[in-house]
């Protein structure tokens, strides 16, 4: 069911304003006791409009319009940060990609490095770690 809710706040605004009270059968506005705004052939029904007075509705939809401004704002914020997450992903993917390519570099130059400075300065060592690190966070990623 779909509420036109401009209409109910219409016919609220244009309805006798202030408290009701049903009387039996019958709804009238406190300030009026001589003007019924309706009969009805049950009390319950007189009860049931007298709850709904034009304050009641108005009351309701302006309830419904907060949440409904704070569900578009959560959408948008939900959205930005889905936006935020994609590019810091694809940022990630671009650093783990530099970094297994720089894990390979300095596995090339250490080739041509002396064993003395490739044991003091343990090249392979630190490529196993870059390398390790760039595929344990690719990993976790996955």
């Amino acid at each position: 069911m779909t509420i036109d809710k401009e209409k109910l706040k219409a016919l609220a605004k244009l309805a006798t304003q202030g408290d009701w009270e049903r009387d039996g059968y019958q709804v009238c506005p406190v300030a009026n006791q001589n003007a019924s705004l309706g009969s009805f052939g049950k009390s319950t029904d007189a009860a049931y409009v007298a709850a709904l007075q034009p304050s009641v509705i108005l009351a309701l939809l302006a309830e419904i319009e907060r949440h409904e401004a704070w569900r578009t704002a959560f959408l948008a914020e939900r959205d930005a940060q889905m936006r935020q997450r994609d590019q810091l992903r694809a940022e990630n993917d671009g650093l783990r990609k530099a970094l297994l390519e720089a894990s390979e570099e300095v596995a090339t130059w250490g080739a041509y490095a002396s064993e003395y400075f490739q044991e003091k300065h343990d090249l392979a060592g630190c490529v196993a770690k870059i390398h390790a690190a760039a595929m344990a966070k690719e990993a976790a990623h996955d």
